[in-house]
């Protein structure tokens, strides 16, 4: 209780609040943790990045628009990166992602995982309602939405979270030592290496290559969009891939529409529109 009643005088806000008004958040100190009496965990990197116990090489910012890939270790490390915080176009809003590994002051912590965090900054400046009214500044985004249980809210290797209202997407890609390696980008940008379910909301337009498909077992839905090209690179590529699946595209203006080399149990369903002259093909079904 010590520990938690310290973090407000820091204006750390309980985190949490996606089931119940106020705490609720088994992954931070500052809202349930792990229960009074029991051992603390440590507050999560929005506090820590707002106070600023992680500066430098601890965190990167993205700014709005931007793309991220590396490896993000727990909280618990004394070195290396430990804290993204995303930007987006309302000053207001943005996310953080962290890892959290149950150890040290985290041994309490369910599992091994990724958290990302929505924040509101805007409720951190109106303090008073943030604490009468429990108004979480920061709220933690659950991966398995509508359970009515935080405590599995991280993310795994394999698991994509993606918000259209923000226009982003989060891979979780692998595991690397302790840490994981993060994919973060912007849907329908362009140059953009995917791992997960794709589905585009916007017609894109590009410089060189739009799509390199970077895992098995995924399908990019244009959605009935249109991808162009600037007459150099390919709208889609996908090498030494399994069980690709494009479909609902418009593809124009590429030096090489749709390459799929080396790519077994692959298909391009329904409506797809190629208007380059050129389609590289070597598709192994066997």
């Amino acid at each position: 209780m010590i520990t938690h009643e310290l973090g407000h005088n820091f204006y750390f806000f309980h985190s949490g609040g996606v089931y119940t008004l106020d705490y609720g958040s088994i992954w931070d100190v500052v809202s349930s943790g792990c229960g009074y009496g029991s051992q603390v965990p440590h507050t999560i990197v929005h506090n820590k990045l707002k106070s600023h116990w992680l500066t430098g090489i601890d965190s990167i910012e993205v700014p709005a628009g931007g793309t991220f890939q590396g490896v993000v270790y727990p909280t618990t490390n004394t070195s290396g990166l430990r804290a993204v915080r995303l930007k987006t176009q309302d000053a207001d809003i943005s996310f953080t992602i962290e890892t959290r590994k149950p150890e040290k002051y985290d041994s309490c912590l369910p599992a091994h995982g990724v958290l990302i965090h929505i924040v509101n900054k805007s409720l951190f400046e109106n303090k008073l309602n943030n604490i009468l009214y429990g108004l979480q500044e920061a709220r933690p985004i659950d991966s398995t939405p509508g359970d009515n249980d935080l405590t599995n809210a991280y993310f795994v290797v394999g698991e994509n979270y993606t918000n259209t209202d923000y226009n982003i997407a989060i891979d979780v890609v692998a595991q690397v030592g302790n840490g994981f390696l993060i994919n973060l980008y912007q849907l329908n940008n362009c140059g953009i290496t995917l791992y997960q379910n794709t589905k585009l909301t916007n017609d894109v337009q590009c410089n060189g290559t739009a799509y390199f498909m970077g895992s098995d077992d995924i399908t990019l839905d244009c959605q009935g969009h249109t991808i162009t090209g600037n007459t150099t690179g390919f709208g889609i590529l996908s090498e030494n891939r399994n069980n690709i699946t494009v479909k609902n595209c418009i593809i124009q203006n590429f030096s090489e529409g749709i390459k799929f080399d080396s790519t077994n149990q692959s298909f391009l369903l329904k409506r797809i529109i190629c208007t380059d002259t050129i389609w590289h093909f070597l598709i192994l079904t066997h």
